[in-house]
């Protein structure tokens, strides 16, 4: 399955997963064997290859092109930290080459034809994934790269031609298993599990075990499974010295590395409640405490540094959203995807009412992941449309292809009462109009509805010769995306606050000054006002007039002194307009200001770089008890203006005077 376009690692995973919960559902026992292929690349046979693309319908001139790219091999030995002389390679492909993974998997396939001869010929009887489809659905083996796996009754004489197939490969191939690194599972209790380990020379494990990542054969509701996750969490804090990390520096550690962490997993299993918790602990810990223990203080709700920035939050990942929009993925695949073998096993396991989606799964969970998935249908359902086109997949009243609505929600009272309610639109639709058959006479007042249903399907052109497929339907081009998902559940949520978040992300300030400054807008600064709501007791008044309390509002535009500050740049370009009361409303006036693109850019750092100043000289007064002269906070604050502009490249010159 590896290095071919439109498959996925995570497709071998949900297949060993359902062919695992399958055979562990039934009756018979059986074996799994996992198989470590000892130095893959190095023991390529060429002559193997080659015939390998021979038999595949490879020309003569390509094949002597890739022997040329594969015998041209040249090794030198290191002696003494110095290189002696080259020699060629006889076998194996080079590492590192983008030709190589391409060809190693064309090498396996010789393996997987001999595998796929010995099931036919009934040699060897893989696990069956469901009968549902009234096709006897097998599968004996998955590939992915050098990592496979075989699936067999637990019968001795299956696990000897699995040895001779094994044994003949290598022979041909120069592909050997390391059977001190392979292992045998039991499937259920086998009796006879150490005869049939002895045959093969392997470990024998239990389950669950680990596949391509992926953790195999546990309970998807198990917390074991998400051990290692939580672990590595752990383990990237400890090493993170937050005492050098400012607010936005954490904030981009969190993005960039730990919500990275849980992503490939959650691709695949639906996320405990449990262990979400754990992970907004380790997060909103380190977010507003670093290393520090104890109780610190949380700046805002962290449901509220879950938003969006532009709706007024940190941009903070929300992993069980996220985990909902991973899994949807699944399902958006499976209606978008015509043959594919991770399709057809479910649809032979649990069956298929319509083409876009599986039955709904009332079986035991087990150990497989497809009922989690299948449940959030009806959430994706409501964002995707359908686009008609020659087929018969799109049913008339129950999906979404002409308007926001299913023609079911919009005309619940015909549909009660119509004569096919499962009808396909190529059922109901002729050359001739529609024919809509009802199971009764229209009273007088439903014949308006029958009119209104009429009038929307008027803009219907027909069928086409395209095929029938589903559209994301919030975007142009139909495209479904998890990122997309993700923003549209996102913008649903509560907390969201209209304000110039936009402005402030978008600024050319320092990230950490971006940070402060959306806390100012957020009134989430800790100023006496705050911390009183907090109970901490304590009298508060303003470190500069002292006469009124300090809050947000005050502190930042309305105090007798520190609105000096705000003075000095308005009598700059001659703005006589009043400061407005909150300190968004201010940022959102400031930014609509004209002039030109050069002016902008530095007019628009102005109130940042006045909040951070009046903030660092409010903490001086109030931690360090140094009162310096206004004059001198506003020589520090176009100080740092001008420092601001010079790094952004918005003026260039070199002293703060020409400035």
């Amino acid at each position: 399955m590896a290095f071919i376009q439109g498959r996925h690692i995570l497709d071998a995973a949900l297949l060993a997963s359902e062919c695992v919960d399958s055979r562990i559902k039934g009756e018979t026992p059986g074996i799994m064997c996992k198989l470590d292929i000892e130095k893959a690349y190095d023991h390529v046979n060429w002559d193997f290859l080659i015939n390998i693309l021979r038999q595949m319908g490879f020309g003569e001139k390509w094949l002597k092109w890739i022997g040329f790219c594969i015998k041209t091999v040249r090794f030198s030995i290191l002696i003494n930290g110095e290189p002696t002389g080259f020699f060629p390679s006889e076998r194996g492909l080079r590492q590192g080459d983008p030709l190589s993974p391409f060809l190693f998997i064309l090498a396996m396939e010789g393996l997987n034809s001999m595998i796929l001869v010995a099931s036919q010929k009934k040699w060897l009887k893989g696990f069956k994934v469901g009968n549902q489809a009234g096709e006897d659905l097998q599968i004996c083996q998955l590939l992915y790269a050098e990592d496979t796996v075989i699936f067999c009754d637990a019968k001795a004489e299956q696990v000897c031609f699995i040895r001779i197939i094994l044994v003949i490969f290598e022979a041909v191939s120069g592909l050997s298993v390391n059977w001190r690194k392979s292992s045998m599972f039991q499937v259920k209790e086998v009796a006879n599990i150490q005869c049939l380990a002895n045959i093969l020379s392997c470990k024998i494990r239990n389950l669950p075990t680990t596949y391509l990542g992926m953790p195999l054969g546990n309970n998807h509701k198990e917390l074991e499974i998400w051990d290692g996750i939580v672990e590595k969490t752990e383990k990237k804090l400890a090493t993170w010295k937050t005492q050098y990390l400012s607010l936005g520096g954490r904030i981009t550690m969190i993005n960039s590395v730990l919500d990275a962490l849980p992503t490939y997993v959650m691709s695949l299993f639906p996320l405990p409640a449990k262990v979400e918790d754990r992970l907004d602990k380790l997060r909103r810990d380190f977010i507003w405490l670093g290393n520090k223990e104890g109780k610190g203080i949380h700046l805002v709700k962290w449901q509220t540094a879950q938003l969006s920035k532009k709706s007024g939050g940190l941009g903070i990942k929300n992993l069980g959203l996220q985990n909902r929009c991973l899994l949807s993925k699944w399902l958006w695949r499976f209606g978008k995807e015509g043959q594919a073998l991770w399709k057809d096993v479910i649809v032979s396991k649990y069956g298929q009412t319509d083409s876009w989606t599986s039955n709904t799964v009332t079986s035991t969970y087990g150990v497989s992941v497809w009922r989690s998935i299948r449940n959030l249908w009806p959430k994706l359902a409501r964002n995707i449309c359908y686009k008609v086109g020659e087929e018969t997949r799109i049913l008339f009243w129950k999906d979404k292809w002409i308007g926001q609505n299913s023609l079911m929600e919009d005309f619940a009272d015909l549909y009660s009462f119509c004569d096919n309610p499962g009808a396909s639109i190529a059922e109901m639709w002729s050359q001739q109009g529609w024919n809509i058959t009802l199971k009764r006479l229209l009273n007088d007042w439903e014949v308006d509805r029958v009119a209104n249903l009429l009038q929307r399907l008027e803009d219907f052109p027909g069928l086409n010769t395209n095929p029938d497929a589903i559209k994301w339907k919030h975007d142009r081009d139909g495209e479904f995306s998890v990122g997309r998902m993700y923003k549209r559940d996102l913008a649903t949520h509560p907390g969201g606050i209209f304000g110039p978040w936009k402005q402030i992300w978008k600024s050319n300030t320092p990230t950490k000054i971006k940070c402060f400054t959306w806390s100012v807008c957020r009134r989430a600064c800790l100023t006496e006002e705050r911390l009183k709501k907090r109970g901490f007791q304590i009298v508060s008044r303003c470190f500069f007039c002292h006469e009124k309390e300090e809050t947000n509002n005050h502190l930042f535009l309305h105090c007798r002194v520190t609105s000096q500050i705000w003075y000095m740049f308005q009598s700059i370009i001659q703005d006589p307009s009043v400061v407005p009361e909150h300190t968004a409303d201010l940022l959102n006036c400031w930014m609509r200001r004209g002039g030109s693109k050069t002016q902008k850019k530095w007019w628009n750092l102005v109130p940042s770089c006045i909040w951070w100043s009046i903030w660092k000289e409010r903490n001086n007064r109030c931690f360090k008890n140094i009162t310096n002269p206004m004059q001198k906070v506003k020589e520090k604050c176009i100080n740092t203006l001008f420092f601001w502009c010079k790094e952004e490249g918005i003026y260039e010159v070199d002293q703060v005077v020409d400035f």
